[in-house]
């Protein structure tokens, strides 16, 4: 049986590798389905890949179905997780939770679900460290400080926008020699963007100032992966 869990999971694998989200789902499922009862501490890893490769197919198709399974799946495996012997899982699936709550918050207004999305993010910040997991702790803050600056903007909150900011050089400050430049790149962006909305309710040139240096920074990372990319062909 065990056997069997892991050929369907590779095959879910594949599957993802091919972006055929919905069969990696459906084989993910069925490798959680074969798992015998010795092995049920660890069904969690096959349901919370189910629940990303739902995710990845709501994102890319615009599928709200798929969207409202990951949402259910990411809440079935946190129940998993509930006795809190297994932090990093947690983790990872209310990382997972936040960014699905945060993408059905974009096709609605008003700020309810990102509260649901930030609160997410909360419980998976307070569950990982920095030294344990640097990219992880990046790629948390990250996704927090994106909820945040979007909820912050459209209840024009600067409160809320001061702690994105925050949020994302939080992101920022993780060894930044394991983050990927794409990673680097992003949260510099986004911390240019959020000092721009925080300048439609704070004038002090330090606003502006700051969303250049992030932008400039940004420009930077990614005219040194342009160039890289480029050297690899002489």
């Amino acid at each position: 049986m065990t056997e069997e869990a892991r050929a369907a999971a590779r095959l879910a694998e594949l599957a993802v590798a091919r972006r055929d989200f919905s069969v990696a789902a459906d084989l993910f499922f069925e490798a959680a389905d074969c798992l015998p009862k010795s092995g049920r501490d660890e069904v969690w890893r096959y349901h919370l890949a189910r629940a990303d490769a739902l995710f990845r197919k709501a994102e890319e198709d615009d599928d709200e179905a798929a969207l409202g399974e990951a949402l259910a799946g990411y809440g079935g495996v946190l129940k998993r997780l509930a006795d809190g012997s297994n932090a990093r899982a947690a983790a990872l699936a209310n990382l997972g939770l936040g960014r699905a709550l945060h993408r059905q918050a974009e096709g609605t207004t008003g700020v309810g679900r990102l509260a649901d999305a930030i609160g997410a993010f909360r419980k998976a910040v307070a569950l990982i460290s920095v030294d344990d997991a640097p990219v992880m702790w990046a790629e948390t803050h990250g996704a927090l400080a994106r909820s945040l600056s979007l909820s912050g903007q459209r209840a024009r909150q600067l409160p809320m926008l001061r702690e994105a900011v925050e949020a994302y050089r939080a992101a920022l400050s993780a060894a930044r020699d394991e983050l990927p430049t794409s990673l680097r790149i992003e949260l510099q962006t986004g911390i240019g963007a959020t000092l721009l909305d925080m300048a439609e309710y704070d004038t002090s040139t330090d606003v502006l100032d700051a969303a250049a240096a992030a932008y400039t920074a940004a420009l930077t990372l990614l005219s040194r992966a342009t160039l890289g990319a480029a050297n690899q062909f002489f």
